[in-house]
Parts: C-alpha cells; structure tokens; sequence
C-alpha cells in the first residue's frame, strides 16, 4: 500500500495534487504578516467541494513543523455561528491552555487579551472555515474582533463559497491576499488517480472520470469511495483495472 492510499483509506485525503502555488501563497502571506507586525487577512474562495478544507488540512502538519500554532474554527449552518464562542472553544485544549491558564468565557474582551498574550509567545494562524454562513450579530462579532487586534502580529485565513460585498466589506480593510480555489484540470485529475492507483491510468478513462466529476475534489473523492465498494479499486497486492466505463458514476 502506497503513502497516498494509506493517507486516504485513513484520513479521506486525496494526493495533495495542484494547489502546490497556492501554498507557496500561503506561506508568503505568513511571512509578509510577520514583517508587519500587524493583523493581516487572506481570503481563500471557491465553490462548494473545490478542496479548501482538504488544503487546510493538508498545510496544517507543514505550518505546525514551522512553528505556527493553528486556531481552526468552522461553521455550520444551523449551529453556533458566534465567532467569540468557537475562539474561545478552540483556545481552551491542551496546546493552549498551559499559556492561557484559566479556561475562556465567550466574550470578546477576555478572548482578545489572551490572544494578545499568546501573540507574545507563538507564532499564531486562526483559520475560520466558511464565513459564508456569517449572520449579522457573528459578522459585528468579526469586524470588533479584527479591529481589536489589528496592531497584533496575527495572520487570518478566511475561507468561503463566493461571498457578497457586505460580508466581504467586514474585513477588507485587512486583507492582503485573496485566492481563488477553482476545479482540479485534466493533468491533474489524472495525477490524483495515478497515485491512488499505483499507476498511469488510461486517458479514455481519465476523459469520462472528468466528464463525469468536473474535476471537482468532493465528487472526485465519492468516486474513489463508490470504485473500491464495487472493488473496481484494490489497495492490496496488484491494482486491478479501473473499469469506468461500466459504472454508472452519476449513481455516486
């Protein structure tokens, strides 16, 4: 079994295949935040099941071993959508909490005193995950949160489905770099399915695989997932063929 299937029978990762500039992006924003000293934002947006999660999972390990701490929040709709709540949710763990002393409360003013505190000692990067879903209480909740930290040297990565001006005025003020996550092309879906299968796969097959996926990761994950329940993919021993012309992969 390679690295590649292991990482995805495992963890529900695919080869991390063209988003290699955009990391490069990533780590020149940190780098550009640090000279600044100040609070910088960046903006990563793309339609739904594009890969934006799977980036921010694939560069956390690789920001960890530089030195970052990552404070990860995500939204959902329907669910708690306050921004001061999730932070302080996210701050009171193990990593954190020796510094912290002292478990947080959900209000602003005891959040950004210890995120002032921690800025101090490590290196930080909040990462909050689908800010589409931001109502009107949790974007004041971001603009003060933003703006009372701005002299503090804290790199913000937003992440969002396109958004409309009004949210987007909430930070702009602080942003510095905006990224737009589009559909994996040809080559590239043909690279993630090389890994996966341990070899070069035909490029008939590669043309339905991207008719069929748009080259979009989510869909491209579920038909990995609905290849190896009809053992059309084999992680052990050799690989067997990949039989896509017989599947109905609008089924998936």
């Amino acid at each position: 079994m390679t690295i590649h299937q292991k990482n995805f029978i495992e963890f529900g990762m695919l080869p991390f295949v063209g988003r290699e500039t955009i990391l490069e992006r990533i780590l020149s924003f940190l780098t550009t935040t640090q000279q600044s000293e100040t609070l910088q934002i960046a903006l990563i947006q793309g339609e739904a099941g594009v890969g934006k999660t799977s980036f921010i999972k694939h560069i956390t390990p690789i920001l960890e071993e530089s030195g970052y701490t990552i404070i990860h929040i995500k939204l959902f709709p329907e669910g708690v959508t306050s921004i001061i709540e999730l932070m302080a949710s996210a701050l009171n763990n193990k990593k954190i909490e020796d510094v912290i002393k002292i478990p947080l409360k959900g209000n602003l003013i005891e959040l950004v005193s210890s995120i002032r505190r921690l800025c101090q000692l490590k290196q930080f990067v909040v990462v909050i995950e689908d800010i589409h879903l931001l109502n009107e209480e949790s974007q004041k909740e971001l603009l003060n949160f933003q703006e009372a930290l701005k002299d503090e040297t804290l790199p913000i990565i937003l992440l969002s489905r396109p958004i409309d001006n009004l949210i987007r005025s909430i930070f702009e003020l602080r942003q510095t770099e905006e990224i737009i996550f589009e559909n994996l092309n040809e080559l590239e879906v043909g690279e993630i399915f090389n890994k996966i299968l341990n070899k070069e796969i035909s490029s008939s097959k590669l043309k339905i695989i991207l008719e069929e996926t748009f080259g979009n990761a989510l869909v491209i994950h579920s038909l990995i997932l609905k290849l190896k329940r009809t053992n059309e993919i084999s992680y052990q021993g050799n690989i067997g063929e990949l039989n896509c012309d017989d599947l109905l992969l609008k089924d998936y």
